[in-house]
């Protein structure tokens, strides 16, 4: 490694993360980090451990290749679930603030791309000052940028207005016509054949005059 620098906020798979002490006091917050965990035997019921992004670090090792890894330093809440977290039945997840992780993980790669998300914390009205230890965070999970969920329903097409009335296109007739209208309403007869006419030669008049010269130079 030749070279380690620190970043405020980092944009990866359309998630803007910021560092909480970046975040803390602006309106959006974008330092809640979520990671799918495998800690547990049955795939279905993995945990999934929530926490605060706290600082973002790049490494840099200088070379050929110039390689850069990227590490996100989060503080985990507890994710034991019933103590440190709970779900709903209709899928809310919930968070003790006061729960934290036991073990000393606190890296995870920036570009952990299939496991990484971006969530929000919201909290609970405190009733009781007293209970104010075992406050719960509620977890919100935030949508990628250029991502909206849903299901789009593609509509008929609607075809062209040619396509849509072939079957009602006019046609247009030839129609001989043998004379003319005036807008008197006088008709006159045409007398004419095309055939008739005489076609005339372009080099008459010169076969002509070279035939006169011939005869006067003898």
């Amino acid at each position: 490694m030749n070279k380690a620098s620190t970043w405020p906020m980092y944009f990866t798979r359309g998630y803007m993360f910021h560092t909480k002490k970046h975040g803390h006091r602006r309106k959006t917050c974008n330092y809640g980090i979520c990671v799918k965990g495998d800690n547990y035997s049955d795939a279905s019921d993995e945990a999934d451990f929530y926490g605060i992004l706290t600082d973002i670090i790049q490494l840099e090792y200088v070379g050929l290749l110039n390689l850069k890894i990227t590490l996100f330093k989060c503080e985990w809440y507890d994710p034991t679930p019933s103590r440190g977290t709970r779900k709903s039945e209709n899928g809310v997840v919930d968070v003790l603030s006061s729960g934290k992780y036991y073990k000393y993980e606190p890296f995870i790669l920036g570009t952990y791309v299939l496991h990484l998300k971006q969530i929000k914390f919201v909290i609970f009205p405190i009733h009781n000052k007293s209970s104010s230890k075992q406050t719960w965070l509620n977890v919100l999970k935030v949508n990628p940028r250029s991502n909206i969920l849903g299901k789009y329903k593609n509509k008929d097409e609607i075809g062209l207005l040619q396509q849509e009335n072939d079957e009602d296109v006019m046609h247009v007739q030839e129609i001989e016509v043998d004379r003319l209208v005036d807008t008197v309403n006088h008709t006159e007869e045409i007398d004419f054949d095309v055939g008739d006419a005489e076609l005339e030669d372009e080099f008459q008049c010169n076969i002509s005059s070279s035939d006169d010269d011939e005869n006067e130079e003898m």
